[in-house]
């Protein structure tokens, strides 16, 4: 499962580097018109309104595909919904994922809700919080999450280690369980096993919550430099210039900023002001780190005039925040050289 996980990163961050077929110059991206080759497409709201004969490579906050995709297709949002059919292969980051439509190669999908009622054509790999397969699946089915519900027909094989699991339908092959509830009605043709349920799922929830977390980051990362394009420009070139003058300037504001607070909570007459301050302080730790993030970007993709610097840097130091251990170091810097910014 992590070697999944990595790689659904991975493709992520090929969507970063490679040159975008479908213009994403605003945060709204429907795709209206027929595309014979690959698509590539990033924004809030993407939409699929065309048929594509290729592949179709899209991060976003949320993604409808309303019309087939000829082969493969790699999607990262918050939210994806799928209501025509794919021929090749689906790789998928998400929270919400609904499957409404077909899909004739083999999926791989890592969210928190998870809900298929098309078909699933070579099987696949499913892991998330909450998991329900009413559709048939031709090949084998792994589910890894908490709840389960599989009433869909399956092919070949099924795999799943749930703290709860409901089967119904028909399982062609052998169903290996590692639950701690298991109410099967379903008809098994191959042998009923039971595997010892592990900290497994709890992992790969894990794993998903940093997932989304990440692809959050990105996406708020991208709102305030389309929202607050001038101010945010001002505050990294001033970053640029002086690194080391912002990082003593966010290391001061981080130390004595509470202080202050203090200082004003015992005057009676300053806490309304003290409490302002409260909610600007957390206001200003939660934004520091994407300035950061846009100057990493800015100097992992230099003199690009578009909003790849700012995906790719807030996706490695996304990552990097991530890493235990490293990234409490990471993200302590990110919010110094961040607030650092916002004093110039």
């Amino acid at each position: 499962m992590k070697a999944q996980t990595l790689s659904i990163l991975l493709l992520a961050l090929l969507i970063t580097l490679v040159p975008i077929t479908v213009s994403a110059a605003t945060f709204t991206q429907n795709i209206d018109s027929p595309v014979r080759d690959n698509a590539y497409a990033t924004g809030n709201l993407i939409q699929v309104n065309a048929p594509i004969s290729g592949d179709l490579y899209a991060a976003g906050q949320t993604i409808t595909i309303n019309q087939p995709i000829g082969d493969d297709a790699v999607l990262a949002a918050q939210t994806v919904t799928i209501n025509a059919p794919i021929g090749g292969y689906v790789r998928i980051a998400a929270q919400t994922l609904i499957i409404n439509s077909d899909i004739h190669g083999e999926v791989i999908a890592l969210a928190r809700d998870v809900q298929v009622k098309g078909m699933l054509g070579k099987g696949g790999y499913l892991t998330g919080q909450n998991i329900i397969v009413n559709g048939p699946v031709n090949g084998n089915l792994k589910i890894e999450a908490n709840t389960a519900n599989v009433d869909g027909d399956i092919a070949g094989n099924l795999t799943a280690t749930a703290t709860s699991l409901t089967l119904k339908g028909t399982v062609s092959g052998n169903v290996d369980q590692g639950t701690d509830s298991f109410t099967n009605s379903a008809t098994v043709n191959g042998q009923l096993l039971q595997h010892t349920r592990v900290a497994k799922a709890a992992r790969n929830q894990n794993y998903a919550a940093k997932v989304s977390s990440i692809l959050s980051f990105i996406i708020v990362t991208l709102l305030a430099a389309w929202l607050f394009p001038k101010a945010m420009t001002k505050r990294l070139k001033n970053l640029r210039k002086r690194p080391g003058s912002a990082f003593l300037g966010g290391l001061l504001v981080a130390v004595l900023a509470p202080f202050a607070i203090l200082l004003l909570f015992i005057t009676l007459i300053g806490i309304p002001l003290a409490l302002l301050g409260i909610v600007a302080y957390i206001l200003a730790m939660l934004l520091a780190p994407i300035l950061s993030a846009m100057w990493l970007g800015d100097a992992l993709l230099p003199k690009r005039k578009s909003i790849w610097p700012a995906v790719l840097g807030a996706l490695v130091l996304g990552i990097l925040m991530h890493i235990p251990v490293l990234g409490f170091f990471v993200h302590a810097l990110a919010i110094l050289f961040g607030l650092g910014a916002m004093l110039k």
